[in-house]
């Protein structure tokens, strides 16, 4: 039966009483059906008193319990019924508020939304006097609380569990005499002020209220600022004062000692020195020095000046003139470039005078030239100086080159002046006339001339005329020379050895006509000179009285006189000889050798007139076999013999000296010789050039010697080699002191000019 039939059926039967008050209307689906009498008496008494659908009211012990009220006197009691936070058992569960929210409540004394102590769980969402934050250190004061904010004020008021932490503090020291500044450990706090302590610290006498960083430093024995220093500064420190000591100790300024201020001198007492004051504090300036004030040069040579010694910015005497500055190089006695030494010779420049051969052998002469004037002689007056001209023997041809005063050749080439011969071994060039005279050696047995110039094809050496095939005399030749005559004449000299014996011969040759017509004249037919020594032998050397050295030469007439240097055995001897080839002077020795030590090479020269009489000089090699060495040795008509290297060079092998060279100056001798210093004698040969001055009794040695060589670096191989010649200069805008010709390992013909310094 439904809800509604079953209400009405009970409450019209015994059980009336069931049905006081109103019975609580059931929804008509979605709830238990009420238990009912069946007729057989099984509820009894039970029934529903609050007609909320559950009995709890009589005897309900044989009813379920699932259909029991828990409060049959409120109807909104019952087991569906929903739990609501009234603290009863709404739905009849036997649990109180069970399923809804549980909140934490504290009790909040001063108000200010935070509560202390035991937290009280309730389902309620307000509770009056209390809130739901806890966390309050202090619920007697509104003001903290967590998230309060931090105040100096010794308190928590954040409730953060520490006391002023999120305020500015600062450190405080000790301080004890109130000066502001404290010592010992720091201690914090955020109180702008602290009793005893002061904010700053670094007080070194917390005794003292005068002293503190900062404080004025006084002359006292303390250190008043606390800076580490005691007495550095004072009022009156540095200041000037005198001290009443002598010289440079007078001079005082003001300093703490001890305490005190002093004046003490600025310098102390010291050794003298020599800067015009009284160092030494003795009354007395610079009586270290007598020499100050006394007269005092300085620089060499022409650079020398005079001065009175003075002091010096070191400290000692100074001679205060400055040195002149060197002049232009000069063979004028004086010694220009101040190093100490008179006209010694440096190496100055190098040329290449030519690159595309290399000569086996060479001849060097000097020309004169004054269109106006005499042409190299046959009339009076004076010629000019021109140029050099060097004949060159390479590949058995002949070659003549013009070269300036100092060797070098310009844009002048070699000039092939045997065109159609070859096969020549032997070369001597001199001036003849307005040109030069070529005599070549052919072979051994003929001797052919070339004549280059005159006139403007001898500025150039463009143009000659020749004579091939003049042969002279017969038999062997060798040594062919060509030494200048007077009168525009030139003398060819040869060694001839023939059925008469060995003797050297020789021709003298003027020139007739003009321009390409000039034509030779035997002045003199080939002729052997007199010379009676029965062993002549080996190579010999002549010069001619003709000065080549200068800017000038003047033109003669009459006879030159030539000088020969000749081997005879192994003693070296020398005769002068007139033009015509009549004996002058008889032979002369120069050097007597033996088998152990012999005249290797030789050269001569002639050096003007001393006294009327001619000067005549000789440079020349000698070998020796014990031990195994080699010389280089000079001799003048005045001044006898000289070893230039000792008794020998410290070169070995007896070709250790080779090519002996000298050339004339005004007042000296230019001596030269190929040195080689290695025993390895293909290696390093050096031109070693020297000068030796004219003197009336005695030779002087070398000056100065300076190796010059074709060789490119050291440890090459072939150096210098084959040729060597060295001529005087004539002077001319850079002075020198002449040249030297030399042929190089690698072929080709240097020139290096000597200046005279």
């Amino acid at each position: 039966m439904t809800r509604a039939t079953w209400r009405m059926a009970v409450c019209g039967s015994a059980l009336a009483l069931a049905c006081t008050p109103a019975p609580y209307e059931w929804p008509d689906s979605g709830a238990v059906e009420p238990p009912h009498d069946s007729g057989s008496g099984t509820y009894g008494t039970c029934r529903d008193a609050d007609g909320d659908g559950y009995m709890g009211t009589g005897d309900c012990s044989n009813v379920s319990p699932a259909l029991l009220d828990c409060d049959d006197t409120r109807a909104e009691i019952r087991p569906i019924a929903d739990e609501v936070c009234d603290g009863v058992d709404n739905n009849c569960n036997g649990s109180i508020d069970e399923g809804l929210p549980v909140y934490e409540y504290y009790e909040d004394k001063d108000g200010d939304g935070f509560g202390a102590g035991v937290a009280q769980s309730s389902c309620l969402t307000a509770i009056a006097g209390k809130v739901r934050q806890g966390g309050d250190c202090d619920d007697t004061d509104v003001n903290v609380h967590p998230g309060a904010a931090e105040y100096c004020n010794g308190r928590d008021d954040d409730c953060n569990g520490q006391v002023d932490d999120n305020v500015v503090s600062r450190d405080y020291f000790t301080d004890n005499v109130g000066d502001g500044y404290g010592t010992g450990a720091a201690t914090a706090s955020c109180k702008q002020s602290v009793p005893g302590k002061a904010p700053k610290s670094g007080d070194c006498n917390d005794a003292d209220p005068a002293i503190h960083p900062g404080a004025t430093e006084v002359c006292n024995n303390k250190d008043d600022d606390c800076d580490g220093q005691t007495d550095e500064t004072f009022a009156n420190k540095g200041a000037g004062c005198v001290t009443g000591e002598q010289g440079v100790c007078s001079v005082g300024w003001k300093q703490c000692v001890s305490g005190f201020e002093q004046c003490v001198h600025v310098t102390p007492p010291s050794s003298e020195v020599c800067d015009g004051l009284d160092n030494s504090c003795n009354g007395q300036v610079d009586e270290t020095f007598p020499q100050k004030g006394t007269a005092c040069t300085v620089g060499l040579g022409v650079c020398l000046r005079s001065g009175l010694f003075a002091c010096g910015a070191d400290g000692g005497l100074a001679c205060p003139v400055d040195a002149g500055a060197p002049t232009l190089m000069a063979c004028d006695g004086l010694d220009n470039d101040c190093n100490g030494a008179v006209d010694e010779y440096a190496m100055g420049s190098t040329w290449t005078v030519s690159a595309t051969f290399d000569p086996s052998a060479v001849d060097l002469a000097p020309v004169y030239l004054t269109p106006t004037s005499c042409n190299g002689g046959g009339a009076t007056g004076t010629d000019n100086w021109f140029a050099y001209a060097a004949a060159y023997v390479s590949a058995g041809k002949v070659y003549v080159q013009q070269l300036g005063e100092e060797g070098d050749a310009g844009t002048a080439a070699p000039t092939l002046v045997s065109a159609t011969n070859s096969g020549y071994l032997d070369v001597g060039i001199a001036q003849g006339g307005p040109g030069v005279l070529v005599a070549a050696q052919m072979y051994t047995d003929q001797i052919d001339l070339y004549y280059v110039g005159p006139g403007p094809t001898l500025r150039t050496l463009s143009g000659y005329e020749r004579w091939v095939q003049t042969q002279l005399s017969s038999g062997t030749l060798t040594n062919v020379r060509v030494v200048r005559g007077y009168g525009g004449r030139a003398i060819v000299l040869w060694q001839q050895t023939d059925s008469g014996g060995t003797k050297i011969w020789m021709s003298s040759l003027s020139f007739t006509g003009a321009g390409a017509a000039w034509v030779p004249v035997f002045s003199i037919a080939p002729t052997a000179l007199a010379i009676s020594d029965p062993n002549l032998n080996g190579p010999f050397a002549a010069a001619s009285s003709v000065a080549e050295f200068g800017d000038s030469v003047g033109c003669p007439t009459g006879l030159a006189k030539f000088a020969v240097a000749y081997k005879t055995g192994e003693t070296l001897k020398l005769a002068v000889f007139n033009e015509d080839g009549t004996a002058a002077s008889g032979g002369t020795t120069l050097y007597a050798g033996t088998a152990n030590d012999s005249v290797h090479e030789m050269d001569v020269a002639w050096g003007g007139l001393t006294g009327g009489s001619d000067r005549w000089a000789a440079a020349f090699s000698v070998a020796w076999t014990t031990p195994v060495s080699a010389g280089l040795f000079f001799w003048q008509t005045n001044g006898g013999g000289a070893a230039l290297f000792g008794t020998s060079h410290a070169g070995t092998g007896t070709d250790s000296v080779q090519m002996p060279q000298v050339s004339a100056r005004p007042t000296e001798f230019l001596v030269s010789a190929l040195v080689s210093e290695s025993a390895v004698l293909a290696e390093e040969p050096q031109a070693w050039v020297g000068k030796m001055a004219f003197t009336g009794t005695a030779a002087l040695p070398l000056t100065a010697a300076t190796a010059y060589s074709g060789c490119p670096g050291a440890g090459c191989t072939g150096g210098t080699r084959r040729l060597l010649l060295n001529a005087s200069s004539s002077g001319g805008p850079r002075k020198t002191a002449g040249f030297v010709l030399y042929g190089g390992s690698a072929g080709g013909v240097s020139a290096t000019d000597l200046s005279c310094n």
